[in-house]
């Protein structure tokens, strides 16, 4: 059966019956947008798939449901926040003119690009942490254009940040005729409160929703008993949502009817509530319960729905299996969805997430910021979005605050109001600070040669967007929200990729990556390169002017280095894992022995990275034909080094790649800017986090590793060809003389693996002074960096001639077979490649071996054997 994706090495919590369903170690597959399987391993064997993905033991849920939001709108209630710690309750607030008749102003007088703009950091907010499916209701329009006007922001939001969105429109009255007629809305959802609808309005309302055929779901019980939530069951409501006065008879007709309660602790934690909802009495009448965020602007202005399980463990006392389920399975029924999201079943939708958690508890337990883990850097590298946690604002906008009070003091602060470099000493009048910061991202603009890669552009500006997030720059909140816009659209700055030495930071790189957000310079939008102010006009977007310390922090910073130098990690990581492949097939190839793979070897000497290789070596081998034909009476008493000793080569490299990943993961997660704003005490304290001499080493480590994986791949392959070594015909050609065979291919492979000797000299030793002395030492990590991708290639292509060639040397001992591991690499190969019966224009042979390295196919179905370079714990 063929599918389009499969997942295995996976622990998936299904929901599927009453608890989480869980199933460990288990397998997904998807075609044509919905599930078609779900089972354990070995359950997939008649599964063809075009796509295969290892999730190396992570856990894979529904992806999130937040089914109640009321997330587009316009406005801030801030004001509103203060007043209720000041004791003044929600209804004083709404009868004074505040509360939702505050945001209809706000909302009515905005344009649909404001509401969307103002909107989308909220709905990206949300799509971070998992959410794939959301609710957003209207009622802040009040009348017919206006609500029909956050409708469809609603639905162009959902369209372009690839979430499913459900619409409701809260106040119809006349308006559900034409909200229906054009299918902007889903249900009728009614606040149903003696501030707003009666019961008898409510009444009325769902009356008219009924008859043209739109579901009803209701706002009850928040602040009294107006018996809401039984008059929305008796009309067969999905959800009655807040619920903390209900009483007996509105849970008995809730069960009755099936509607599911909506919880909502955020709204009860920001209203300082007291009463909690009767979730006891709920539960033993077996209605179900959902959790939502309430996103809004005056009670719940939440984003986080994995704070919000966290509020409904802590609040509430719901369980861990309770918070998850109520994010997606309940919260699926709460939308009338139940039948086709919320679930990992056959014939549900393929809506995921893949969470990197030990357990499920950990999504109820883990609040605030966590670390992107190197994993997440490299889906951001391969093209995944990468979306601003709108949590991240608040602090954003006190650093900001802070550099504004270091500017009205006119102390001297470092880049504020003074020069750069050796001209630090030189103060800068107040009325001047725009035009300084401008002037240092033009002037620094100096970078020379060929445009940096697209792919490392991305992940370079996720890495600028991740440090700038963290609140210590001093950085604005719209010329942050300027840099995301650039990712997410797909304004890509043309960067030069020389012209950096590593200190202060990455000066020259960075700066045009600046220069295009002030409308300066060129950027890509595909494959067509435009001027700046072209294509941010393409993308809907305006340069911005710099305020104070802005164009210090956009250009200060390692994330040119970092970028490049994980662009390289995953590169390596690739080529050596299908080095492990290959290495395994030459010893087949050979008839070598898989004896110096005993784990015993290993576990006396003790380093990690040797043990997990020499088992890697020992799985791909066992069940082999071609080494059981041999084990006895072999007159050879040991193998060559490069066939014996792959465990301790190939796991060093591991243990630095692992090392370097870990550096790297660190930097990535950091704050590499001078100087750096501390919001606690409006300081600014000048130091040089900018010096890259970490991604320098990580930069070096990870050359010599890609070297030595090349080397001793090249070391099999004159192994093989040679027949005096491996007992094979000549140059692996089963007529030596007429033919060359391999002969100069190995000649091509030696040629590579000496160039990657070249590259792989420490950049990190060398320095030199720049800005008249007073930066005198610098860490050459952009140099250390940008050379890895090259070497990368350089080993792929190494390794794709030694799979050529250990193909071609298990083909000789036919009609054995290897193992079945190492049986499907060959499959894949000979699928595109025939075997050498005589010579031929050998380059498209290389061509496609390379390819199948460098894109991962080889270590595709072997995922679950192969190590990988993720930090160890």
């Amino acid at each position: 059966m063929h599918v389009d994706t499969l997942w295995s090495n996976v622990h998936l919590i299904t929901l599927d019956g009453d608890g989480l369903g869980v199933i460990r170690d288990g397998v997904l597959a998807c075609a044509d947008g919905r599930i078609v399987h779900v089972g354990t391993a070995g359950s997939d064997a008649h599964l063809q798939p075009t796509t295969r993905i290892d999730g190396e033991g992570r856990r894979i849920s529904p992806g999130l449901i937040d089914c109640h939001t009321h997330l587009v709108y316009a406005g801030n209630r801030a004001n509103e926040f203060e007043q209720r710690l000041q004791g003044v309750s929600y209804a004083e607030i709404a009868r004074a003119g505040g509360g939702i008749v505050s945001t209809v102003r706000a909302t009515r007088a905005a344009t649909p690009e404001q509401l969307a703009r103002e909107s989308r950091p909220r709905l990206l907010a949300m799509r971070a942490e998992g959410v794939t499916t959301l609710e957003i209701k209207s009622g802040y329009g009040l009348t017919l254009p206006d609500e029909r006007k956050q409708l469809q922001v609603a639905r162009a939001l959902g369209e372009e940040c690839r979430v499913n969105v459900e619409y409701t429109d809260e106040v119809c009255n006349v308006m559900i005729p034409t909200i229906a007629a054009e299918g902007l809305a889903e249900a009728v959802d009614v606040f149903c409160e003696n501030i707003a609808f009666s019961p008898a309005q409510a009444r009325q309302v769902f009356e008219a929703a009924r008859a043209h055929g739109l579901a009803v779901k209701i706002h009850a019980e928040q602040l009294s008993n107006q018996h809401g939530a039984e008059l929305a069951a008796g009309f067969g409501a999905l959800s009655a949502d807040h619920i903390e006065h209900l009483d007996d008879a509105g849970i008995a007709a809730m069960a009755a009817a099936g509607t599911v309660a909506v919880l909502l602790p955020g709204a009860f934690y920001f209203t300082r509530d007291t009463t909690l909802p009767p979730i006891a009495a709920l539960r033993a009448a077996g209605v179900p319960l959902a959790l939502a965020t309430d996103s809004n602007p005056g009670t719940s202005p939440l984003t986080s729905p994995l704070l919000a399980m966290n509020m409904g463990a802590t609040l509430f006392r719901l369980t861990v299996d309770e918070c998850i389920a109520g994010f997606t399975r309940e919260a699926a029924r709460a939308l009338g969805h139940g039948n086709r999201i919320g679930r990992l079943a056959v014939g549900m939708d393929c809506d995921l997430a893949i969470w990197d958690i030990d357990a499920p508890a950990d999504l109820v337990y883990r609040i605030g910021f966590n670390p992107l883990h190197a994993r997440v850097w490299r889906q951001v590298y391969r093209g995944a979005p990468l979306a601003l946690d709108a949590a991240a604002l608040p602090v954003v906008r006190a650093s900001a605050a802070a550099v504004a009070a270091i500017v009205a003091k006119g102390a001297p602060v470092y880049g504020i109001n003074t020069g750069f470099g050796k001209l630090a000493s030189v103060r800068i009048e107040r009325e001047d600070l725009a035009t300084l910061q401008r002037n240092i991202v033009l002037s620094h603009a100096a970078g020379v040669g060929e445009p940096m890669p697209a792919s490392v552009v991305r992940l370079m500006m996720a890495l600028k967007l991740v440090s700038l997030a963290q609140g210590a720059s001093g950085i604005r909140e719209d010329t942050l929200l300027l840099l995301e816009a650039m990712l997410v659209k797909g304004v890509l700055p043309v960067v030069p990729a020389q012209g950096s030495v590593g200190a202060s930071g990455d000066l020259a790189p960075l700066s045009h990556l600046a220069s295009v957000m002030l409308g300066v310079g060129e950027a890509f939008i595909g494959d067509e390169r435009l001027p700046a102010v072209d294509a941010l006009a393409r993308a809907g977007l305006q340069p911005i002017e710099l305020g104070a310390k802005e164009g210090l922090a956009l250009l200060n910073g390692t994330q040119f280095s970092t970028a490049y130098a994980l662009a390289g990690l995953f590169e390596i990581e690739t080529v050596f894992q299908a080095a492990l492949v290959t290495g395994a097939l030459s010893v087949e190839a050979a008839k070598g022995s898989d004896t110096p793979f005993d784990p015993r070897i290993h576990a006396i000497r003790g380093q990690r990275g040797q043990i997990a290789t020499a088992a890697t070596l020992r799985t791909l081998m066992q069940g082999s034909d071609i080494r059981e034909s041999h084990r006895d009476n072999d007159v050879r008493v040991q193998d060559p080094y490069c066939l014996r000793c792959q465990p301790q080569v190939m796991g060093a490299a591991l243990d630095i790649l692992r090392q370097a990943a870990t550096t790297l993961e660190i930097e990535a997660n950091g704050v590499s800017d001078n100087p750096l704003v501390f919001t606690d005490t409006g300081e600014a304290l000048s130091g040089g986090n900018f010096h890259a001499e970490p991604v320098a080493f990580a930069a070096d480590m990870l050359a010599m590793a890609v070297c030595e994986i090349g080397s001793i791949s090249e070391r099999r392959l004159a192994m093989l060809v040679d027949p005096a070594l491996s007992g094979l015909p000549a140059f692996l050609t089963p007529r030596p003389g007429l033919n060359s065979g391999f002969m100069i291919p190995q000649v091509t492979a030696a040629a590579l693996v000496s160039e990657n000797k070249q590259r792989a000299y420490p950049a990190s030793v060398d320095s030199i002074p720049t800005s008249a002395n007073q930066e005198d030492h610098v860490s050459m990590a952009a140099h250390g960096a940008r050379r890895l991708m090259q070497m990368a290639e350089n080993a792929a292509n190494v390794i794709g001639i030694e799979l050529l060639a250990a193909a071609q040397g298990c083909d000789f001992h036919a009609p054995l077979r290897s193992s079945i591991a190492l049986e499907s690499v060959r499959a894949t190969l000979r699928a595109q490649v025939p075997t050498l019966e005589e010579d031929r224009y050998f380059h498209p042979d290389m061509v496609t071996a390379t390819n199948l390295v460098r894109s991962g196919a080889l270590a595709q179905g072997l995922s679950d054997l192969l190590p990988t370079v993720e930090p160890q714990a």
